[in-house]
């Protein structure tokens, strides 16, 4: 009997882990297919040589000044064959359902991990712009440059696809602008590559904003 029952909450246990990891996947695919749409709808396949590649992520919870901040990447990065030296780091970075915290308490306050730090905690907290962008034009080895300006820690920055000099981000939240829906973010191995996509970028995503929060708070 015990060896029955222990066989019945295997499989029971097994059939909601299945449909789990398969809702996450069919989301990820549904996201990828409106990813891939925006990418060659800008035309970012046009210019090899900037190596331009982009993802979602997804807040893990609710953003509050009192814990961690941490986004999903619910995808991988689009496109998948990119022209980066480093294929090793690449595909390290690039898989989807990894995590990664992007704003840590300091003094009761939260300070900002990297751009998509700052695009999470300005979403919800500033009525500004929802777009964010910069590019590494310092001086200083990449690292350095990501310690001490972005609050990663060392390891942090070591991990991260060093050759990337710009950085674009965008942040969708919904009509009151009181809650972080996901964040589209776009990288190129170029300063300032992605400066003149800017303003054709905000008018797809906020034409596409509807289908997004659809997939993204589907259950």
């Amino acid at each position: 009997y015990r060896i029955v029952l222990l066989i019945i909450v295997i499989w029971i246990a097994g059939y909601i882990i299945f449909r789990f990891f398969n809702h996450k996947d069919k989301k990820s695919s549904e996201l990828h297919n409106v990813l891939k749409w925006l990418y060659e709808s800008l035309d970012l396949d046009q210019d090899a040589d900037k190596d331009i590649r982009c993802t979602i992520w997804i807040p893990v919870g609710i953003i509050s000044s009192g814990s961690p901040v941490r986004l999903l990447q619910a995808v991988d990065y689009f496109p998948k064959h990119s022209l980066l030296p480093d294929r090793r780091n690449y595909h390290k970075n690039g898989r989807r359902f990894r995590m990664f915290k992007v704003a840590k308490k300091e003094d009761s306050t939260l300070k900002p991990i990297g751009i998509l730090g700052r695009a999470t905690i300005d979403s919800v907290t500033k009525s500004e712009s929802n777009i964010y962008h910069e590019s590494f034009t310092s001086q200083k080895p990449f690292v350095e440059h990501m310690v001490n300006n972005w609050n990663f820690r060392r390891f942090q920055a070591e991990r991260l696809t060093q050759d990337r000099k710009s950085y674009l981000c965008f942040a969708m939240t919904d009509r009151n602008k009181s809650e972080l829906l996901g964040i589209i973010y776009f990288d190129s191995r170029q300063t300032h590559a992605l400066d003149v996509y800017s303003s054709n970028l905000v008018p797809l995503i906020e034409e596409m904003l509807p289908l997004f929060a659809r997939i993204i708070t589907s259950h």
